[in-house]
């Protein structure tokens, strides 16, 4: 969408240096093949603000960022990657009420 093509660098950077069980790649022999990343906000539903920000006491997770090389993609990787996420960030934010897929 056009809004996550203006997604400031800044926002992943807190993501990450903040909360690095919200990334997850898959590798293979070193080379990243896929990524899936979520920020959290305080929205109980998508908005734009919730695309474009990280508010750490959040309840809600949103993966905003699901990618897969082209030359690997219909292998299952995705699925792989969301599940895993998934079971990562339930071990890591017990507080969260939900996962939104944006």
């Amino acid at each position: 969408p056009e809004d996550y093509e203006d997604l400031p660098i800044e926002t992943w950077m807190t993501v990450y240096n903040e909360e690095r069980s919200l990334l997850l790649g898959y590798f293979k022999s070193e080379e990243l093949l896929g990524l899936v990343g979520a920020s959290m906000s305080d929205a109980d539903h998508y908005t734009k603000e919730a695309l474009r920000t990280h508010v750490s006491h959040g309840e809600t997770i949103c993966i905003n960022s699901l990618c897969v090389d082209q030359n690997v993609q219909r292998q299952g990787i995705a699925t792989r990657l969301l599940h895993k996420f998934v079971l990562n960030v339930k071990g890591s934010f017990p507080k969260a009420k939900r996962i939104c897929l944006i």
